[in-house]
């Protein structure tokens, strides 16, 4: 089995050689959503609040598989630092058929609530009716959500992480040719609308799982091997933290969603528009952190302490970086970057445009929580910043309700989210600082 060490060599090198690959594979991952919507924004303004509306329970089942690819990244990172290659076989298989069971389970759930959850967010007629076509497609191509997510992770925690960004960038240009046939039709293909851009997406995610098959079949062959129950209570005790901050995080959102639409369908479209523009942040950095707790899992299970510092304190200052300049791009090019996906629609042009100066204002304390969290994953305290984020992203919840029934204008739900992502930052770091470092690393260093 091919593995990469991490162990050795000049620590910049090798985390960002190793995170270039994972940001790129990220990049790729938000670009599925930015063609649709590029697209669907050209069809109505309807289709984008419809297509954003249903996509927050992708974002759910996406929050799902974390607590798997997470903990087969961490775990397979840690035996191959421990050099012990009959472990990472056994995480590798468990982690693949607990993925296959909770992505069916998901599914036969999306598919028997189908009414109620397009239901759940009072939407106008024509979106409701244009939210029912994108499901069936959308649907089917969650499944690839839990097993597409979870051999990234193995990969990743390998070292290997230039294979996922060659299989998600085929499929990536897979959707780009797709969109706008199947959307708007084109030879003899009729058009389809907003179900031609789930389609689409489905056929991209399928292709890719196929390429990730094709690359990595011997992983295949260890599921003949039966489930190891102490294996899967290990990827769980990891990835379970993160899974429910990601899942609780992506139910806020829809709570906030629902909460927005308080202000109008032009307003569901600018901030689902602005959150995908503004991921340019965190799915940058977020590869440096995945980048960084593979780094650092794997020194720990070598025990070379001073290394996993010096690895924090590297990273951290990459990812600091990264946020002071997307923090000026967002800032200045808020109304150039919106018009790409809303061109002739002043209103949600406007809403948007004042979302992304208000949230730019947060980007380096994000980019300092991510680290810090990449950090913290990688010595398996996963529960620290899971813990922080539930409890600020729970706390949107009260205020935005507040903020809808004292009748305030839009702007103050951005401010309320801004500011939340600040104390997110601060805090982690002072948990980072003062149980982490101070009462356990200081120990080890010395």
């Amino acid at each position: 089995m091919k593995t990469r060490n991490l162990t050795e060599g000049n620590i910049y090198k090798e985390l960002i050689s190793l995170a270039l690959p994972i940001m790129a594979t990220s990049f790729i991952q938000m670009s599925y959503n930015l063609m649709d919507l590029f697209w669907l924004g050209r069809l109505s303004i309807e289709s984008v609040a419809a297509a954003g509306t249903v996509g927050f329970f992708g974002w759910l089942s996406y929050a799902i598989c974390m607590m798997l690819s997470v903990g087969v990244q961490i775990s397979v990172a840690d035996c191959i630092g421990k050099k012990d290659m009959e472990s990472v076989q056994k995480y590798i298989s468990n982690a693949i058929k607990f993925a296959l069971i909770v992505g069916i389970i998901f599914i036969s759930l999306m598919i028997l609530f189908k009414v109620q959850i397009i239901h759940f967010f009072n939407l106008d007629e024509s979106v409701t009716k244009l939210a029912f076509e994108y499901y069936g497609f959308f649907v089917a191509s969650i499944f690839f959500n839990f097993v597409n997510p979870v051999l990234t992770g193995i990969l990743n925690g390998q070292g290997e992480s230039k294979i996922p960004f060659i299989i998600n960038t085929i499929a990536l240009g897979i959707n780009i040719v797709l969109d706008p046939i199947l959307i708007f039709g084109f030879g003899f293909v009729k058009p389809m609308g907003i179900k031609g851009a789930a389609l689409a997406t489905f056929i991209a995610q399928m292709s890719a799982c196929i390429m990730f098959m094709i690359a990595r079949f011997e992983y295949f062959k260890y599921l003949k091997e039966k489930m190891h129950l102490n294996y899967v209570k290990r990827l769980f005790d990891l990835g379970f933290p993160i899974a429910l901050q990601e899942c609780l995080f992506a139910t806020f959102s829809i709570i906030m969603a629902a909460i927005i639409a308080h202000w109008g369908k032009e307003a569901i479209a600018a901030q689902k528009i602005g959150n995908q523009i503004e991921s340019i942040t965190w799915l940058t950095v977020g590869g440096f952190s995945v980048a960084l707790s593979t780094f650092i899992a794997q020194n720990n299970g070598a025990k070379k302490y001073s290394r996993v510092m010096d690895g924090y304190k590297k990273g951290m200052k990459i990812c600091i970086g990264i946020g002071i300049c997307t923090t000026i791009i967002l800032f200045t090019f808020a109304p150039q970057l919106f018009k790409l996906f809303i061109p002739d629609d002043p209103n949600t042009l406007n809403i948007g445009v004042v979302y992304l100066r208000i949230l730019s204002i947060s980007e380096i304390l994000m980019c300092v929580e991510i680290a810090t969290t990449g950090f913290l994953n990688g010595i398996s305290l996963t529960k620290y910043p899971s813990i922080n984020g539930i409890i600020f992203n729970f706390i949107r919840i009260p205020l935005s309700l507040l903020v809808m029934y004292s009748n305030l204008r839009i702007e103050w739900i951005w401010v309320i989210i801004s500011s939340l992502v600040i104390c997110k930052g601060i805090s982690l770091f002072i948990i980072f600082y003062t149980r982490v470092y101070k009462n356990k690393l200081k120990y080890l260093l010395d």
